[in-house]
């Protein structure tokens, strides 16, 4: 019996071996199916037509309105292609995609107006393996319903991937364009507008390979955003009239180039959590902030023109931008502003006409250096902690002051250029106390350095010439170290002290003044030792009689009314 069974078993094994061969054999002789290429209408029957059509198949559409009972589920490569004069529409009402494709190789799609009616919920393309090349497209109407999905123009999921050309996304219930997952998706020249989230969305692992040109507007959200880890490449688009013209969140990197970014109520970049990337060549206007950051968002911004916006660069949070070579212009508040824990360089940018050139707030500590600051109102506000370096910067023309420090502010402020302001080179206010060191303020409308409230720090090695009051004042209770500085051709005295200054002034030169060298008032009592008092129009040094200055070794030389008074 166990010989009986074993043959059985053999026998079996041998039977069904020698079908599968045969059945091999048989079928590797037969051609696979050949590619049709068929013009069709709107009365003929496209849902069996294209659902059978081989790979490689080109299905032309005359002019007209093609109504889908069902959508069309594609799995081969065929081409799907409308011809005339006017327009041929896909319009479905079903509760699925309209075209979805999952297979191998490339669904084409051209010249068609794909589109969602009734109330559904459903997707206008959908994209789950393979590729969709699609051109002169109309993507509208895809439906959403909470728990049942749908809503965008075009889903791209799994390993999927997207080319759109010439194209046009509206009006869909959630987004434009959706990428998920691990998919990607190039567009060109495609328009994607009015959607109650964002026009494009690009999350988790998914890649945007490049958007070259086109645009997105009136979103409710953004325009195009960035989340997760996804990536992206955008450049010379137009996004308007969005909450933000693009949004960058969590892991995200993405490069906007050369891109126009117009009238987002909210902001034209805006950057949060960890993103990264660069932002170079674009045009922020008549959005609140032309770029904003908060988070440890870490962006490169570089070459861009911000104008006219509220606020042109807002860096909040953490965060830490490189900003190189931008143009701040006439923007309402400030050319940029800095507020919580942010640091940061900024280098060879210009801030032309704003409110606040720069404005650094809170605890803020960015590094200037060689930027240039004209007409604005102020051209740098440092406020609070902040605990700037400001190095090598040409600071010209403010309508009130170049610089302002206030608050507890402090930091350095070396090798400066702060010239023809209206009012004074630089204010020190409250309790502000940076270090100032080898700056030129010169040609100012009021003093080139100007000490108020409880004030002090140290000016070291500055050279303060012909401005139109004092070199350096110093007032109320003010307590400055003022040491090495050079003071000439000023209109008033080189350096004054008011109310009940103090501090120490040693080692400064203060020649050819249109008054005194030095003049102490008030019941100014500071320490004035080691200085040089030469050629002055008044005295070397002036005292009123209610001052109660240290007076130590000075030297004089050629003042006009003599030593001192």
């Amino acid at each position: 019996m166990f010989t009986y069974f074993r043959f059985k078993v053999n026998y079996s094994l041998y039977l069904f071996s020698f079908l599968c061969i045969w059945a091999l054999t048989a079928c590797g002789d037969m051609e696979p199916p050949m590619p049709i290429d068929v013009t069709l209408g709107p009365n003929d029957n496209i849902l069996r037509t294209i659902a059978s059509a081989p790979a490689g198949s080109t299905i032309r559409l005359n002019a007209g309105t093609y109504q889908l009972t069902n959508g069309l589920r594609l799995t081969r490569a065929i081409s799907i292609e409308g011809i005339g004069a006017t327009p041929s529409k896909l319009v479905s009402s079903a509760a699925t995609a309209v075209i979805s494709y999952e297979g191998r190789g490339s669904l084409s799609l051209k010249n068609l107006e794909i589109e969602h009616s009734g109330n559904q919920a459903a997707d206008i393309l959908l994209v789950k393996a393979g590729r969709i090349d699609g051109e002169r497209l109309s993507l509208k109407g895809a439906k959403q319903i909470d728990g049942q999905g749908g809503g965008v123009g075009a889903r791209v999921q799994g390993s999927g991937y997207l080319s759109l050309d010439a194209s046009n996304v509206s009006n869909n219930a959630q987004y434009g364009i959706l990428l998920l997952e691990s998919a990607k998706a190039s567009l060109k020249q495609v328009k994607v507008d009015f959607h109650p989230l964002h026009g494009v969305y690009v999350t988790a692992n998914a890649e945007l390979v490049l958007w070259d040109g086109g645009s997105s507007s009136h979103s409710q959200e953004a325009g195009i955003a960035f989340v997760d880890n996804a990536q992206g490449e955008v450049k010379d688009i137009i996004s308007q009239a969005n909450r933000w013209g693009a949004l960058l969140g969590g892991q995200a990197s993405a490069n906007i180039r050369d891109s126009y970014l117009q009238d987002n109520s909210e902001a034209g970049i805006i950057y949060f959590n960890n993103a990264r990337g660069t932002a170079s060549g674009n045009y922020a206007t008549g959005n609140r902030f032309g770029i904003s950051m908060a988070s440890s968002a870490a962006p490169s911004l570089v070459s861009n023109t911000l104008e006219r916006n509220a606020i042109g660069i807002a860096v909040y949070g953490q965060a830490r931008p490189e900003v190189v070579s931008n143009t701040l212009k006439q923007n309402a508040e400030h050319g940029i502003y800095m507020a919580g824990e942010t640091t940061g360089s900024f280098k060879e940018n210009q801030f032309l006409s704003n409110r606040n050139g720069m404005s650094i707030t809170d605890s803020a500590r960015p590094r200037l250096e060689f930027n240039s600051f004209s007409a604005n109102i102020v051209g740098i506000n440092v406020l609070a902690q902040a605990f700037p370096e400001i190095l090598n910067n040409n600071i010209s023309e403010s309508v009130q002051h170049g610089v302002v420090y206030s608050g507890s502010s402090t930091g350095l402020f070396q090798n400066n250029l702060s010239q023809y302001h209206a009012l004074q080179g630089i204010v020190l206010a409250e309790n502000a106390a940076p270090k100032l060191e080898g700056n030129f303020f010169e040609h100012n409308g009021g003093s080139g350095i100007a000490y108020y409230g409880h004030a002090s720090g140290i000016a070291l090695g500055n050279s303060l010439k012909e401005n139109a009051q004092f070199g350096i004042v110093v007032s109320d209770n003010a307590l400055p170290k003022l040491d090495g500085n050079q003071l000439s051709l000023n209109r008033m005295s080189g350096i004054a002290y008011f109310g009940q200054a103090l501090g120490e002034a040693v080692n400064n030169f203060s020649q050819g003044n249109k008054e005194h060298g030095m003049s102490i008032s008030g019941t100014a009592s500071p320490r004035v030792n080691a200085n040089s008092f030469k050629s002055n129009q008044g005295y070397g040094l002036f005292i009123a009689p209610s001052a109660q200055p240290n007076i130590g070794e000075n030297s004089f030389e050629g003042n006009a009314l003599g030593n001192r008074n």
